[in-house]
């Protein structure tokens, strides 16, 4: 699960590997999930992580767990939303949009994965990483939108209603990667506190 996001080691350190590896925070908002398949994502993200952190010292490992990625080619999440917005600017909104997120741009990560390797005192760490801003997701779109030359217009939209049309809509291939409980977290805060991946590596 973590190994195939490998994003730095020093194959040369006499000492053993040194690794940086991403895991998600998935781990920890999908923990108590209500559909089955996203707890599995947890628990399995969570098993994979300890199997990495137990290879010390001949592996010296760094885990990230980012928040909502961004900035980088063919991300799930705000490039969706971005193609969506540029078919049609009508987005609909389950619950008021009023659930925060914190997404978190590609190459911050790339930055915070160098300055993680050459910082000894992340090794065998685990930090969630966030963005600096704390965004509704109502808000978040609206930007999407405004980026792509769009004015959203936003629809609301009952949950009950959303979650069947969601069932249905995930018959098509199209809409077959929307998570199960996409619905469910649109109304959850997934803000972190990144205070110690800031004192630790900057």
């Amino acid at each position: 699960w973590l190994t195939s996001k490998v994003v730095g080691s020093n194959l040369s350190d006499p000492d053993g590997c040194r690794l940086v590896a991403f895991s998600s925070s998935s781990a920890l908002t999908k923990a108590n999930a209500s559909n089955a398949a996203e707890r599995d994502l947890a628990l399995k993200l969570r098993h994979s992580e300890d199997q990495l952190l137990s290879q010390t010292p001949q592996v010296r490992t760094t885990i990230f767990r980012p928040t909502m990625i961004y900035g980088g080619p063919g991300d799930a999440n705000v490039e969706r939303i971005a193609a969506a917005l540029r078919r049609c600017s009508v987005f609909p909104i389950v619950g008021g949009g009023k659930g925060i997120r914190q997404p978190v741009h590609a190459a911050d990560l790339g930055i915070a994965a160098v300055a993680a390797l050459l910082t000894p005192d992340t090794e065998g760490k685990i930090y969630v990483l966030a963005g600096g801003e704390k965004l509704s997701v109502k808000e978040m779109v609206r930007r999407v939108g405004a980026l792509n030359g769009v004015r959203t217009r936003f629809i609301p939209v009952p949950r009950r209603p959303a979650e069947i049309a969601l069932r249905l809509l995930a018959l098509l291939p199209r809409f077959r990667r929307v998570p199960a409980g996409a619905l469910e977290r649109l109304t959850s805060d997934l803000a972190f506190d990144y205070t110690d991946a800031a004192r630790d590596f900057g």
